[in-house]
């Protein structure tokens, strides 16, 4: 099983068409902050909200994320952190989180040489190994690359008004 497939649950992120006629159970989504607090949290999103599927991502994951990409201390960045939870279904989810500010600025001006090095880098941490031995190989990191680019277009795509978020569920 690859290193991403252990991590993420499926390999890397699957992006899903803006005209494709299901939503995602998990992963990242831009909405309106009215629409999702109007959503029932049954089932999958809407249909209409741009998303890119992301099993196992959480918030531990994205703070590391940020860390990379602003170059700020994890640490640094929790403590300013607030919770975050934006909705929530009960003690086996879904669970709604808003991501943060500088991570979706970060985001947008994502490169593709950049998401390389920050793939890297990424799938290098603890919050992405199974276990400490675990080596990331280069189509590892390939896929990871490509996950972030997937990412980095959600977050060009949110437009006025409307927020990212991580959906997560059990």
């Amino acid at each position: 099983m690859s290193f991403l497939k252990r991590v993420f649950g499926g390999g890397r992120a699957e992006p899903r068409e803006e005209l494709d006629d299901r939503g995602i159970f998990a992963g990242l989504f831009v909405a309106e902050p009215a629409h999702v607090e109007a959503w029932s949290m049954e089932g999958l999103t809407p249909a209409d909200w741009p998303a890119v599927e992301f099993k196992r991502l959480d918030s531990v994951k994205l703070g590391t994320l940020e860390s990379i990409l602003t170059d700020r201390d994890y640490d640094d960045i929790d403590q300013e952190r607030e919770l975050g939870l934006v909705r929530n279904a009960g003690d086996e989810g879904p669970w709604i989180s808003d991501v943060r500010q500088e991570l979706v600025d970060s985001l947008t001006t994502l490169t593709p040489e950049l998401a390389a090095s920050t793939a890297a880098k990424w799938a290098d941490t603890d919050e992405l190994k199974v276990t400490p031995t675990d080596v990331p190989r280069a189509e590892d990191i390939a896929d990871l690359t490509t996950a972030l680019m997937e990412m980095a277009d959600l977050a060009r795509r949110r437009g006025a008004g409307k927020r990212m978020y991580l959906l997560m569920g059990l």
